[in-house]
C-alpha cells in the first residue's frame, strides 16, 4: 500500500509540473482559468472515488495530489485549446485596409512626409517630459 500511495504521489507531481509549465507559456485568459480549476477539481474528486484509487483516497496527501494532477492536467488542456484557436483567428489574412497598410494620399501639389514605417510609439527613458522639436507652443 505504501509503494502504491507514493507512485501515485510522484506520478501526480509529475503531472502537476507539467500542467503549470504549460499553463504559464500559454497564458490562457482568465475565465478559462476559473473553468479549468472547477472542472479539475471535480475530476479529481470523482477519480477517488473510484474502487482503484480507494488507497490513495484514504491518505490526505494522496487525495490532494491526485486533485492537483487532474486541476493541472485539465488546465494545461484547456489553455491549449483556448490559445491555439485564438491563434487560428490572429492568423487569419485581413484584406489590406482592414490590415491599416493603406498610406494616406497627400493633398495634390504638396510632398508627402511620410518616407517610410514609423514606430506607434516612442518610449522616453529619460524623467523629464519630452520636448517636441518644431512644434507650436501650447496656448496659454
Amino acid at each position: 500500500m505504501g509503494m502504491y500511495l507514493t507512485l501515485v504521489v510522484a506520478l501526480c507531481a509529475v503531472v502537476a509540473l507539467a500542467g503549470v509549465v504549460v499553463t504559464v507559456v500559454h497564458e490562457p485568459p482568465t475565465w478559462a482559468v476559473v473553468v479549468g480549476t472547477v472542472v479539475g477539481f471535480a475530476l479529481g474528486t470523482v477519480l477517488l472515488r473510484m474502487p482503484a484509487l480507494a488507497d490513495v483516497a484514504q491518505s490526505s496527501i494522496g487525495s490532494w495530489s491526485l486533485r492537483l494532477g487532474a486541476f493541472s492536467a485539465v488546465e494545461a488542456l484547456l489553455s491549449l485549446a483556448v490559445t491555439t484557436r485564438s491563434r487560428t483567428a490572429e492568423s487569419r489574412p485581413l484584406s489590406s485596409a482592414a490590415a491599416g497598410n493603406v498610406r494616406p494620399v497627400a493633398t495634390p501639389g504638396t510632398h508627402s512626409r511620410r518616407t517610410g514605417r514609423k514606430p506607434k510609439y516612442v518610449q522616453y527613458e529619460d524623467f523629464r517630459p519630452a520636448r517636441r522639436e518644431h512644434a507650436p507652443d501650447a496656448a496659454p
